[in-house]
């Protein structure tokens, strides 16, 4: 399935099935014995319903979770293994409706495989084989139209994507196009984090 970002960069809302995204992600804390305070983000994230999350996960947080699927990977990645990890977490994507991928955070399903930002670089895996794909991971910053970069000066927002890739590739990314398309939307929407009322 293709990316929902086209011509030009933008960050998008995923449409999804509410309940089967927390279904998933209740699957998750159980395999990671994860904190349901590190879930509760990830879930939200992907679209499911931030109240019911709240009950099910039996968690009182209120406010701004920044970052959470980044959080995530980070700390279980760590503990269990990032790919195994990253496998799980590409699985919320196919509770999502509609005809296109809408990136939501630091990790998307490509055509084969994934794409992912590690805390140490970006990878696109297949089959259990992974590459290079920049030897560093991105630093977006926010910007009231969304986020940006300061190396090299870029304002993301409504830029065509061929811009977009120019400035990864000043940044030693092998694949400009598909970071451009289906991980800079997620790493940008996951920087303003999810709200939980």
């Amino acid at each position: 399935m293709s990316t929902c970002i086209s011509e030009r960069f933008s960050i998008c809302s995923p449409e999804v099935d509410r309940g089967e995204v927390l279904k998933k992600a209740l699957e998750i804390e159980e395999l990671f014995s994860a904190s349901p305070y590190d879930v509760i983000g990830v879930a939200v994230a992907f679209g499911a319903d931030p109240v019911e999350a709240k009950r099910k996960l039996g968690v009182e947080i209120s406010g701004y979770v920044r970052k959470p699927i980044s959080t995530f990977l980070a700390r279980y990645g760590k503990a269990y293994g990032y790919e195994r990890v990253e496998r799980e977490l590409v699985k919320l994507y196919q509770v999502q409706k509609g005809s296109c991928i809408c990136p939501v955070g630091p990790i998307a399903p490509l055509e084969k495989g994934y794409i992912v930002q590690r805390p140490y670089g970006i990878y696109i895996c297949d089959g259990g084989e992974c590459r290079e794909v920049a030897p560093e991971p991105l630093t977006v910053y926010e910007h009231p139209a969304g986020c940006m970069f300061y190396t090299p000066p870029l304002v993301l927002a409504d830029q065509p994507i061929a811009t977009v890739a120019n400035a990864l590739k000043q940044l030693k990314v092998a694949e400009p196009d598909l970071v451009a398309k289906y991980l800079l939307p997620g790493l940008c929407r996951e920087l303003w984090g999810v709200y939980i009322p």
